[in-house]
Formats: structure tokens, sequence, C-alpha cells
């Protein structure tokens, strides 16, 4: 004769994929900045969405100076950002630490800084690449 059994168990388990997104919009003072004066302006806003803590990385591909577009011109503008509270310059990564999200993600403003020059007539620029990568 066969029992029925009295209890039963049942494993259950799921997962969910990490997410990490970056994006960058730039304001209008992005593009638009006066170098004979001195500059302390929002030139962007981060947004960052991740369900891990995480690290957003800065870099500058002119080591955080803005180069006149003629290279044959040696005039450069230092400057340094401001982030979450921090302001730096980018002659090397700087690195933020940050915890995990909410679902909405976090809108954090990017700040600039330079100090009045007298160089070359003409535009400066630089490229600034912000990584994320969990910790």
């Amino acid at each position: 004769m066969v029992q029925a059994a009295t209890t039963a168990t049942l494993g259950l388990s799921g997962s969910i994929a990490t997410v990490l997104e970056i994006t960058s919009t730039a304001l209008p003072a992005a593009t638009n900045l006066d170098l004979s004066v001195n500059n302390d302006v929002e030139v962007a806003e981060i947004f960052s969405k991740a369900n891990v803590n995480h690290k957003l990385t800065f870099e500058s591909a002119n080591l955080g100076q803005l180069k006149h577009e003629d290279h044959s011109k040696t005039d450069a503008v230092s400057y340094n950002l401001q982030f979450n509270g921090s302001t730096f310059a980018l002659d090397a990564a700087a690195t933020f630490n940050l915890n995990k999200t909410d679902v909405s993600g976090e809108a954090r403003a990017l700040r600039i800084n330079t100090t009045a020059s007298f160089g070359y007539a003409g535009n400066y620029t630089d490229t600034v690449t912000v990584n994320i990568a969990a910790l």
C-alpha cells in the first residue's frame, strides 16, 4: 500500500540582471564658454541608473585642457570640473564611487571652472568621456 505524502517542498529561485546606464546631456554653456573671463557654470547633466554600487570615471582627451583648434598654436586653457560635491582636474582620470540608484536613476550636475585667458583668438575644445562600471 502506498501512503500519500503529507508535505511537499518546492524550491524557487530567480535573478535580476545588472543594470548600468549612463547618459550626458550637454547644456548650451558647454559649447558657448567665453574663455576670456572666469567661468563657473553648469555644462551638463550626468544621469546614471544602476542596481549595483557603481563608479563613474571621467577622462579628458586633452588631459584637462581646452586646446586651440589650430594645433600650431600652443595656447590651452586649463579647467576643473565639479561633480557630486567635488572639484577635480582631469590631468588624470577621476573616479567617483556611487551607491545603487532607485529605479528612476539619478541626475547630477557637472560644472566647469576656468580662469580668464588671453590666448590666441579662436575656438578651444576638449572631449570628456564618462564611463560607468560596477564596483
